[in-house]
């Protein structure tokens, strides 16, 4: 396929084609179309796959095709289309690609990221932008500065959004998304699947296409990803002995911690290699230098953090290195898809030492498969490696004690008053307020209400039932907060002013909100729901109960946290009131979560011929599932560890 059959205008055509861009990725012939007719989407697909492609070139068509474009760029600080990705650096390079095909087109663009000056930045939004590229923490600061404002907005991408979410910017997320209008496009870029962003899409009112080209192929196929077993100290004369074989190789090396990074760097360059540290201890003016080092070739080695392991897209890398094993196993996918991008070959060497031990099996069973081992031979080895060198420290200055700041002049040597009570007349008791009576005060007065004039408490309800998300007016309640005057002489009927709110039924604003979900959810399910007390019971039946009990069952707990905060939302409800969410036979608790994860391990370890291990447990946890195995007659368990948490191993009889 190419690009002319994906109904691109000729302005977009013309710019991909100067840029050299004539076929699209499987992922932008899959993406475009429904991007281009402004349906929200949430994007699974492999690292290199040319996601940011897939959403940049339809945003640029809808900029060109928006005829009063430039009306909204006059409105300062006030994009049509944002795009929040996790790191400065990822949105650099998202940046770059408006400023290479839009440019030409009149399409202006900005980033807006911490760790970098404010005045820059505000000086580029002044002068208007139609889309802005941002981290999440500096654009909620300015927004809740009103120098950035989502009126205009039209569409948002969340880029690498599942490690938005690991990040920690989840709540910032819900924060922005709504604070734009609620017609707004909204499209969801990851490498990696999960649930949380089906439940976030959902929750943000969007109705989303699911795109997953992944499949059960986590990891690239150009890239061929080996395992080297080192002793404490021979990782440095392994590295050196790798460099000296290929002295034309433009490599990463990813360490764990940023002082590794930094001592990693400092030993290359005492041998003689060209090679930069970045983490994200660096200002973010040495990062960028560093990284257009590495782009144009001026250095060949580059030691970093997982900071470059998430959507940097770097041309011409052929080795990635582990020099230490990642402790999350998702970032072994990302490390080693900095290489073989974009149809090219690659190769990934991961060492593994001995405190690597723990992160290996856990990378594996994520793969699932076996690392092959590199054949080491001494040769491979660099004897003279010189000194590790020391951590380089900054001295800190001393933070003196600063004095107490001086009273006026005329405080100084003011007499401190005191009240005096009568020796028979006691002190009257402060009422004090608890803090959580205050919160839970204010919680109340910002329900739902709606105020209205009526000559009856139905009328007034049937006045107000547009302002609630349902049409059941057998869920309002109204009262009379003034009563007006007949009229006809004092003999007719009294139109008063009325206060409708929402009754206290939780099955009832609960089957409101399911009917409508599944109404509008691909799930055949039926539900049923009993309320017992401070409980809300809803049980799932039909054919697609299995698809609920996927991943551990998280789409049970995603309803459960949707229902509570729709009647949350509505009315009033006890701080212990529960939602629990059942499918078919399978009761929602802890414990049958827990025999479902043992279940799934036990065929994965049956499948592999070998043990799992699961991750670290508390001892209730562990004692379920050491009872729950005990009477399979084709696996046993035990603990492993030291500790409050431990593992369990699940290993064949």
């Amino acid at each position: 396929m190419k690009f002319e059959e994906l109904n691109l205008e000729n302005d977009i055509l013309k710019a991909l084609g100067q840029q050299n861009f004539s076929q699209p990725t499987q992922v932008q012939e899959k993406v475009i179309p429904h991007l281009l007719e402004n349906k929200d989407i949430i994007v699974q697909a492999e690292t290199g796959s040319g996601k940011t492609g897939a959403f940049v070139f339809p945003i640029l068509q809808k900029l060109v095709n928006l005829k009063d474009a430039a009306l909204f760029i006059d409105k300062v600080s006030a994009p049509l289309f944002i795009i929040i990705t996790p790191t400065r650096e990822l949105a650099a390079q998202i940046d770059k690609y408006f400023v290479d095909f839009g440019t030409d087109l009149g399409i202006k663009s900005a980033i807006i990221v911490g760790g970098e000056n404010y005045q820059p930045q505000l000086d580029q939004l002044q002068k208007g932008v139609h889309v802005l590229t941002a981290t999440p923490g500096r654009l909620k600061d300015l927004q809740q500065k009103r120098i950035i404002n989502f009126n205009n907005c039209r569409g948002t991408v969340l880029d690498e959004a599942d490690r938005l979410i690991d990040m920690g910017f989840k709540e910032d997320i819900y924060y922005l998304v709504r604070k734009m209008p609620r017609e707004r496009q909204l499209m969801m870029f990851s490498a990696t699947s999960g649930l949380d962003l089906s439940k976030m899409a959902y929750q943000m009112k969007a109705t989303p296409v699911e795109v997953n080209l992944s499949n059960d192929e986590i990891l690239s196929k150009n890239v061929t990803h080996t395992l080297a077993h080192v002793g404490d100290g021979e990782k440095i004369p392994l590295l050196v002995g790798l460099f000296k074989e290929q002295e034309d190789g433009h490599c990463l090396v990813f360490c764990n911690t940023k002082s590794e990074t930094s001592i990693v760097a400092k030993w290359l360059q005492n041998l003689g290699f060209k090679a930069l540290a970045i983490s994200g201890d660096l200002p973010q003016n040495k990062r960028t230098s560093v990284l257009k080092d590495f782009r144009e070739k001026n250095i060949n080695i580059l030691v970093c953090t997982d900071v470059a392991a998430r959507g940097l897209d770097i041309k011409g890398v052929n080795l990635v290195i582990n020099y230490d094993l990642p402790q999350d196993p998702a970032s072994y996918v990302h490390r080693i898809g900095r290489t073989g991008r974009a149809g090219q070959k690659g190769k990934a060497i991961s060492f593994c030492g001995h405190n690597d031990c723990e992160f290996l099996e856990p990378i594996e069973q994520y793969i699932d498969q076996k690392l092959s081992l590199e054949n080491l031979t001494e040769d491979h080895f660099s004897v003279d490696v010189g000194v590790r060198p020391k951590m380089e420290t900054t001295k800190n200055v001393t933070n003196k004690r600063q004095p107490r700041q001086k009273a006026s002049d005329n405080n100084r040597n003011r007499p401190k008053q005191i009240k005096k009570v009568p020796k028979n007349k006691k002190r009257p008791e402060k009422k004090v307020i608890a803090k959580t009576e205050r919160v839970h005060k204010e919680k109340i007065k910002n329900f739902k209400k709606s105020n209205t004039e009526a000559t009856s408490t139905q009328k007034a309800i049937i006045n107000c039932i547009k302002d609630f998300p349902f049409t059941n007016t057998s869920l309002l309640e109204a009262k009379i907060v003034e009563k007006g005057k007949r009229t006809l002489f004092g003999l007719g009927p009294r139109k008063s002013k009325y206060e409708v709110f929402v009754k206290t039924n939780f099955v009832g604003l609960a089957n409101e909100f399911l009917y409508e979900f599944f109404q509008n959810s691909p799930f055949e399910l039926n539900f049923k729901i009993n309320e017992q007390k401070e409980k809300l019971i809803i049980d799932l039946n039909g054919p697609d109960e299995e698809v609920l009990l996927n991943n551990d069952a998280e789409a049970l707990d995603g309803i459960e946290y949707l229902v509570r905060k729709y009647i949350h939302n509505l009315t009033p409800i006890p701080k212990n009131f529960k939602v629990i969410v059942n499918c078919g036979d399978f009761q929602n608790t802890k414990e049958s979560k827990l025999k479902l994860m043992a279940d799934k391990l036990v065929k994965l370890a049956l499948k592999k011929s070998d043990s799992v291990i699961t991750a670290p447990l508390p001892p209730s946890d562990r004692f379920i599932i050491h009872q729950y195995l005990d009477t399979n007659n084709q696996v046993k368990t035990s603990s492993l560890g030291d500790g409050f948490y431990k593992k369990v191993k699940i290993s064949l009889k």
